[in-house]
């Protein structure tokens, strides 16, 4: 896990960072990965009392992947570099 941890690491670097939206898929989690800390986690939201809509905290030096767990983000994530 940790060669491919840093495999993206390099990947990221030569990437530009996109904004955009991302619609989970029903059954999926949002996962963040900070490539400053190597730190792979489930994104944190922040709820809309009014409209009942979620959004997404970003975070600095983070990206973000929608899938079923951990290791499939991480494969999803690698893909898309």
């Amino acid at each position: 896990m940790k060669q491919l941890i840093n495999w993206i690491l390099v990947l990221l670097r030569l990437r530009p960072k996109k904004v955009g939206q991302l619609k989970p898929k029903r059954g999926h989690k949002v996962f963040e990965f900070n490539y400053e800390t190597k730190e792979f986690k489930e994104a944190q939201y922040d709820y809309e009392l009014n409209t009942g809509k979620k959004s997404i905290i970003q975070n600095k030096d983070c990206t973000y992947v929608s899938a079923l767990n951990k290791q499939n983000a991480a494969k999803k994530l690698l893909k898309r570099l």
